[in-house]
């Protein structure tokens, strides 16, 4: 770990000002002080890489504005299409959150509680042994241990006589420890199960809540798709609307190659995405509806990706490790998730109903990103994905195969 770190602090060091004769040894002794200050040096790299992060999502945000504005003067119903289906994805993605905390909060309040009951039954356990050993010292008791230890006919016998006492006093108290620790457990035990019922309590409550919003949430943008459904004169008016929707996507992938170009350095994955060809497996499991090169709208145009009759809700992984370079609501598309692969390649996954990879995050192979839905204002739910070489569209059933 510490070599690439001191190759990335040697690159610095070019920039800074040493004799030349000096210059030789820099890459040392920032190794040096690295092995001697490790923890200094690495807050210092995650600051420097969350900026990083920082000023990516703002180029990002700036050049989605940029796109937006070219689009002309905005229509008023497209606008509250979008914040409809923002908020609908946020909430879809904070009820989601909410279920996976609801999970593991379960999952520890069985932990505990299982952990209850065992102690509950070694508790039972020890004040049995300690009642067994309470009934032996009373037995000896009626031995007249004080005149066997006075008189002295048999030392032999006083000895084991003493000894045995001494063991079972020994004995004793260690079980009144144990059962003294156990109690404390039990306490402690009893005092997660309370807090633990009360964070689901309070997690059950917030997600009544956020459903409920959500609720409303999908019957406000019912009436925003049926008002823009109306509004659309012509077939030529939304062909040109869809050419618009895609020359607009070639810019934001354009624009997204500049920006994720510094930041594949970081990956620390040398498998290439070429060399999948044909094994990938499709981001949600479903039947195609469109494939690629499909007519489109009445044969005006093609499909550039497929179309995946995939469920509302439906989970969507990410078909090859990379890192996430868009996450946002774009026109035409609805709640898009671009993840750059690295070497030209991207992959890109369309109306989505919530996002739960970010700008800048780090995906693999297989894992969830998002849930299928109809943001974007489709009248049904499905999945649009592509795959971009260099920004060209290329058939996504060279890589993945169909179910």
């Amino acid at each position: 770990m510490i070599f690439p770190i001191a190759n990335r602090l040697a690159q610095i060091a070019k920039w800074v000002r040493f004799p030349s004769r000096s210059r030789a040894l820099v890459p040392g002794l920032l190794a040096a002080l690295l092995y001697l200050a490790p923890g200094a040096v690495a807050n210092t790299l995650k600051q420097e890489r969350n900026q990083e992060l920082d000023a990516l999502r703002t180029s990002i945000s700036q050049l989605q504005t940029r796109i937006e504005a070219s689009r002309g003067q905005r229509d008023d119903m497209q606008g509250r299409l979008r914040e409809t289906e923002r908020r609908i994805g946020a909430l879809t993605k904070r009820i989601y959150e909410t279920q996976q905390q609801l999970k593991k909060s379960r999952g520890r309040l069985n932990t505990v509680t299982t952990q209850l009951d065992t102690q509950v039954d070694k508790l039972g356990g020890q004040r049995k042994t300690l009642g067994s050993q309470m009934r032996a010292a009373y037995s000896m008791g009626q031995q007249q241990y004080l005149k066997m230890l006075l008189n002295q006919e048999d030392p032999a016998a006083m000895g084991r006589v003493t000894t045995y006492y001494g063991y079972l006093n020994r004995a004793r108290s260690k079980r009144i420890h144990a059962i003294k620790i156990t109690l404390e457990k039990l306490a402690s035990l009893k005092q997660e199960i309370h807090q633990r019922s009360q964070e689901l309590k309070a997690l059950g409550a917030s997600q009544l809540k956020d459903k409920s919003t959500l609720e409303h949430s999908r019957e406000a943008r019912s009436n925003v798709v049926a008002l823009l459904s109306k509004k659309v004169v012509n077939q030529s008016q939304e062909i040109d609307r869809l050419r618009r929707d895609e020359e607009y996507l070639v810019r934001l992938i354009d624009g997204l190659n500049l920006y994720m170009e510094e930041l594949r350095e970081d990956s620390t994955n040398t498998t290439r995405f070429d060399r999948y060809r044909g094994k990938l497996q499709l981001p949600a499991q479903a039947a195609l509806r469109a494939h690629f090169g499909d007519p489109k709208q009445g044969g005006a145009l093609t499909w550039e990706g497929l179309f995946l009759d995939a469920q509302e809700g439906q989970n969507v992984y990410a078909v090859f490790h990379g890192r996430v370079a868009f996450a946002e609501w774009f026109g035409g598309f609805g709640l898009l998730l671009i993840i750059d692969h690295g070497d030209g390649y991207m992959s890109l996954y369309g109306h989505n109903q919530a996002l739960y990879a970010e700008v800048g995050d780090w995906v693999e192979t297989g894992q969830l990103v998002s849930a299928v839905g109809n943001s974007g204002g489709l009248a049904q739910p499905g999945l649009y994905f592509e795959i971009r070489y260099k920004g060209v569209p290329r058939n996504p059933l060279l890589w993945v195969r169909p179910t």
